[in-house]
């Protein structure tokens, strides 16, 4: 569910203090005073605020507080809510009042990021209309309007207001994704006033009792699962809405985001409206065949966690409490503390829901759930960054490559064929402050030696680098002057491919200021020739769904391929090999496939040497294969998946050649089987299953630097990943029939890797 969520209510002294959960987004706040801002989006929400006359500090911690600068898409986790979107959630009502400030449609402001933001700083000024010219600069004078802020109900507004405040109060520096930089600066603020309550000192196992009208009998009938949602939104609005008769849903418990909350809206012996589908064993290893068809909600207690499905991590504090409440309840109604037992949303309702999402920490969830002992404390978190793998030395095994900033050494770890590596150095003292503030990152053979090598921008000298591979696990640079590319690096649909079919890596990007779409062709020495396309016969092309590149007519050279919404159709844009393209339009008359499917891929899944798509359509639970014809149209192959258990809720999906056989493969990670599973394409579209135990692998579910690569140049796909409980890099070297062969280094002298 999208609703904005209210914190507990907290004494004005609590401001000064961390919170307790540790947050979605990377932080380091040891100088937010001082820190560097290095996002776009962060200028974006700068602007906003300037434009509107809202402290841009209070802008800011509303979208943390919010999302924590997660681009909500409108997802939802009941039907009738409000959904939410962009980094500020704004959803009903409030999007529809936004947007008439802007002079725009709900339906533009909701499919623009910046605009959605520029709507929140507008509705933030319309609330704090009241406030005098010189109280303005004053945080604390933004209280009364932070309040109106997602129309929240009167019991949840102080709540949100303090833990907005909280955020200013400490400042933040947010690390996105990509690695810039959003800063909240730390503020002065006053007395609270009537936004100051003390607070509820509620344990993990505790609820406060906030009834819901909206639940029923159970008939009888006892409590055999509990199931395990996400709100779609923040806490106070999430308990709103389940307590609104409108609704007609409702869940028996809401988590606050740092646990430091639970609501208690339906009694347990009640049936609350948390799922809105029947049971099908067969999503759950058909257990419980005799509730089959009967209503989930029937027997099950569900649970809401404040928080979005898309979100990269949840707080220590909310597990911690979801583990209690689960704890209690299992222990109640005598039910099994066992992935068929303790269940996701989105496993039972795959064709509309995947809440909790792929990052909910399940296995060491269960583990604590079933108060298994939990694995030994992990060293410190690894600091290193830019982790990606290639062939760097061009002699046919992958490589890895990662930065150690506490050497400020950018290290090369070059594969020895069986799955060990040598470790390369090189300093990057002067190559100014990369780490922190470059961005674009990306990967390729820009000249053509077979070697792979880096690529960046650094903005504070207005440089495009290239960083070409020697082959030793040294770079030689190559800077581009970037003065006469516009404002490039805020353009958008970056990608790299050989768009001319020469075997050197290219750019592409989207210029919206000139509606131009860009192929940046490698001159074979790290520069590159611009070639500009018109864009303004493509239709509304920028605002394009599931955009991706490949070979789609198998001529060498790299295509585009996107869905374009509006007219429901498939768009291959074939590469004329001189960085312009012609369009193959075909029909995406593919059910609700652009709302609703996932685990999108690009390979050669019929090794013809012609790219294929691939993705899951949850309505009819079919795993589909697109088939590349050759010419920019695509035959469809259809797979049941009604054996595959809860697969699209499976982790770690990968695409590649395992078996060598040159059709490309799929595999991923089954939690509640603890199956690593291997699925051989047979060359026509289907697949074979292999089944890896991971019995032995550990706590492997929750490891780290998840990749794939050839690392011992056999012509097979293999996997490596970082285990912090064992501190040791695995590599996992494919026997070619869709089994592994476990590599253990151990990194203790890698430094904080």
């Amino acid at each position: 569910m999208r609703h904005h969520l209210a914190s507990i209510l907290i004494l004005i002294g609590a401001l000064a203090c961390v919170p307790g959960g540790r947050d979605i987004s990377e932080l380091d706040t040891s100088n937010p005073e001082l820190a560097e801002e290095t996002s776009a989006l962060a200028q974006t929400f700068n602007e906003a605020a300037d434009r509107f006359g809202v402290p841009r500090d209070v802008l800011k911690a509303i979208a943390y507080r919010e999302t924590q600068f997660v681009d909500l898409k409108g997802d939802v986790d009941f039907d009738g809510q409000p959904a939410s979107y962009g980094h500020v959630a704004l959803r009903g009502a409030e999007l529809d009042r936004a947007a008439e400030m802007l002079g725009r449609t709900a339906a533009e402001i909701q499919a623009d990021a910046g605009l959605l933001i520029e709507a929140a700083a507008a509705l933030l000024s319309s609330y704090g209309a009241q406030i005098p010219d010189a109280d303005r600069a004053n945080i604390s004078a933004w209280a009364p309007a932070i309040a109106k802020y997602g129309e929240l109900s009167a019991e949840f507004r102080a709540g949100y207001v303090s833990d907005v405040l909280r955020v200013v109060k400490k400042g933040r520096v947010v690390k996105l994704e990509d690695g810039s930089t959003i800063v909240i600066r730390p503020g002065d603020l006053d007395s609270l006033g009537e936004f100051a309550t003390t607070a509820s000192g509620l344990g993990a196992g505790n609820s406060v009792w906030r009834p819901s009208p909206n639940y029923n009998s159970r008939s009888g009938s006892g409590v055999e699962l509990v199931v395990i949602h996400s709100c779609e939104g923040n806490y106070g609005g999430c308990v709103g809405w389940l307590r609104n008769t409108q609704a007609q849903a409702s869940a028996h418990y809401v988590v606050k985001e740092d646990g430091a909350e639970i609501a208690q809206l339906v009694d347990e012996n009640s049936r609350a409206w948390h799922v809105a589908a029947a049971y099908r064993p067969r999503l759950n290893e058909n257990m419980l065949p005799g509730r089959s068809g009967q209503s989930v909600n029937t027997f099950s207690v569900g649970i809401e966690h404040a928080g979005f499905a898309s979100q990269r991590s949840w707080s220590e504090g909310l597990l911690a409490s979801s583990v209690d409440l689960v704890r209690g309840i299992t222990e109640r109604h005598g039910i099994p503390r066992d992935r068929y037992h303790v269940v996701s949303h989105g496993q039972l309702q795959p064709e509309s829901r995947t809440d909790p999402g792929p990052n909910w920490p399940w296995s060491n969830y269960l583990e604590r759930i079933q108060g298994t002992p939990e694995p030994p404390p992990p060293p410190p978190p690894g600091d290193g960054k830019f982790f990606v793998t290639g062939n760097f030395d061009g002699i046919g095994g992958t490589d890895w490559s990662w930065f150690a900033p506490w050497t400020h050494d950018f290290i090369v770890m070059t594969s020895d064929g069986d799955g060990t590596w040598t470790d390369h150095h090189t300093p990057t003292t002067n190559w100014g402050e990369w780490s922190e503030m470059a961005r674009h990152f990306s990967t390729g053979d820009y000249n053509g030696d077979g070697k792979t090598d880096w690529s960046w921008y650094a903005f504070w000298t207005n440089d495009f680098i290239v960083m070409l591979s020697n082959g030793d696990g040294t770079w030689s640079e190559v800077h581009n002057d970037t003065s006469d590319w516009g404002n490039w690096a805020d353009g958008r649909h970056f990608q790299t491919g050989d768009f001319d079919g020469d075997a050197k890596t290219d750019w592409s990007w989207y210029a919206p200021w000139t509606n131009d779409f860009i192929v940046m062709l490698s001159n074979g020495d790290g520069t590159y020739k611009q070639i500009h396309n018109d864009t303004s016969s493509w239709g509304n092309w920028s605002d394009a769904k599931f955009t991706n590149t490949g070979d789609f007519d198998g001529d060498g050279a790299t295509d585009w391929a996107w869905v374009a919404p509006g007219s429901n159709e498939f768009v291959a844009m074939l590469s004329a090999r001189d960085g312009s393209y012609f369009e193959v339009r075909s029909s995406a008359d593919w059910g609700d496939w652009s709302k609703g499917a996932s685990n999108f891929a690009v390979g050669d899944f019929d090794g013809n040497k012609i790219a294929d798509w691939s993705w899951y359509a949850p309505w009819t639970d079919d795993f589909i294969v697109m088939l590349g014809s050759g010419d920019g149209t695509f035959a469809e192959k259809h797979n049941s998946t009604a054996g595959w258990g809860n697969w699209a809720g499976g982790r770690h999906f990968s695409s590649g050649d395992f078996d060598g056989d040159g059709d490309w493969d799929w595999s991923w990670y089954a939690y509640w089987t603890n199956d690593f599973i291997v699925m051989l394409s047979n060359g026509d579209g289907s697949y074979r299953e292999v089944h890896n135990d991971t019995a032995r692998f550990g706590n492997w579910g929750d490891g780290k630097h998840f990749r794939t690569g050839d690392f011992d140049a056999n012509g097979t796909l293999d996997w490596s990943w970082y285990a912090p409980w064992t501190n040791d890099h695995l590599v996992f070297l494919s026997d070619g029939n869709g089994a592994f062969l476990d590599v253990h280094n151990d990194t203790s002298g890698w430094g904080k890797f």
